[in-house]
């Protein structure tokens, strides 16, 4: 009987440890991308907006002419 809880208990850690190796492994290459990132530019960030319907025709192109 105490063989199966010692048993349960290694199989526990084995678990946790295995979750902290694959979280530690993840970390790394998140930090990588959000450094390798460069800030976009104010028209890229407007076309993104018009891309995604943020904004309208009229209003693209009067924020374009303000920025130029």
């Amino acid at each position: 009987m105490i063989m199966m809880g010692f048993g349960g208990m290694m199989l526990f850690g084995i678990a946790v440890l295995f979750a902290v190796v694959l979280f530690l492994q993840d970390l790394p290459q998140s930090v990588q991308v959000a450094k390798n990132s460069l800030p976009l530019s104010p028209r890229q960030i407007l076309d993104q907006r018009y891309a995604n319907g943020e904004i309208n025709q009229e209003q693209y192109y009067s924020m374009i002419n303000q920025i130029k």
